[in-house]
């Protein structure tokens, strides 16, 4: 935790014991999906949450007078969380999808080009498997469903994925001859928006602005076209001697426009009645529009695509975070 005022040690050199306290709603807040109400925090979480809090306060921390950056904590297993700092505090895109994911050494990979190419293997009306060749003979192999389908007969990370190789034979098959190595990882609801994209001197980019569905492979050129932007208007910014708020406005915006753009069509891929080549039979005119937004060309108007895909899935609405602070209040 750290910022202009205030200042403590790092919070990974810290231990807590958790032990029970007193619950303290006015200082503890969990994470909200957008145009929901914040959900109350349980068990442990809530008492970490607490003893975070209270060592604020026990370093001279007065939340009256007293700012710092803002901190978001997630347990991993779970996906709930919560946030110290309302200025920043994150938005959930109301997937509730989780992933689970491991290592495996010796995998089978296919021939050729395609040696190390990455994989997601379809599961109809669950979910989906990537599988990622690495280097060293290894390779990333994780899925991705809600957490009432992968939970529903076990909350062991092992059996629930060992269980769901069996659901996909060409991940079944790949996975044959490799063997397994290291732990089975867990995440929670992951898709998130920062609040604001800038405030008086910071701007937030890539991850630390926001985080979607990895189902496209769209990270990758979203937070280069973001870095991009944010170091355009920072360039401009610098030159002018002005670092407010307002002029990263521009840049929350365009990339903001690119985020909705990909989160429609993940919002598609994940509703039972919307199927790729069922649209593309309907709209074979759209087939390029379609081509563009899964390769990250979101920043051109895709407005008759996504009329075309809404005949199939109801599109999500747009979130409003993402405004520069000063614009937002």
């Amino acid at each position: 935790i750290s910022g202009n005022i205030f200042n403590t040690a790092a919070i990974s050199q810290l231990r807590f014991s958790l032990p029970p306290l007193t619950p303290t709603p006015a200082a503890v807040r969990a994470s909200g999906i957008n145009g929901k109400d914040a959900l109350p925090l349980g068990g442990e979480l809530h008492n970490l949450a607490n003893e975070l809090w209270n060592l604020l306060l026990e370093n001279d921390f007065d939340p009256q007078t007293s700012r710092f950056g803002a901190l978001f904590f997630m347990d991993l297993a779970s996906g709930e969380a919560f946030t110290f700092g309302d200025e920043y505090a994150f938005s959930g895109t109301s997937l509730n999808k989780i992933a689970i994911w491991t290592y495996y050494r010796g995998a089978g990979r296919d021939p050729g080009l395609d040696e190390g190419a990455t994989t997601v293997a379809y599961l109809p009306r669950k979910g989906w498997f990537w599988y990622i060749p690495l280097p060293e003979d290894r390779v990333s192999v994780g899925i991705v469903a809600e957490k009432e389908y992968l939970y529903r007969n076990s909350r062991d990370p092992q059996a629930i994925f060992q269980s769901e190789i069996g659901t996909n034979p060409w991940i079944r098959n790949h996975l044959a001859p490799g063997r397994q190595e290291g732990r089975y990882w867990v995440t929670g609801e992951y898709s998130y928006r920062s609040r604001y994209c800038a405030a008086n001197g910071l701007v937030l980019v890539g991850d630390a602005f926001a985080f979607l569905d990895p189902v496209f492979s769209s990270g990758v050129f979203l937070a280069l076209r973001g870095g991009e932007l944010a170091a355009e208007a920072a360039d401009r910014a610098l030159a002018s001697g002005d670092c407010s708020a307002a002029r990263f406005d521009g840049y929350g915006k365009e990339i903001t426009r690119g985020l909705e753009a990909m989160r429609k069509l993940v919002y598609a891929f994940y509703d039972q009645e919307f199927s790729f080549r069922a649209f593309i039979e309907r709209f074979p005119q759209l087939r390029g529009d379609l081509t563009d937004c899964l390769i990250g060309n979101l920043f051109r108007d895709l407005q008759p695509l996504f009329d075309g895909v809404a005949e199939f899935a109801a599109p999500p609405e747009p979130l409003s975070h993402g405004k520069a602070l000063i614009e937002a209040r």
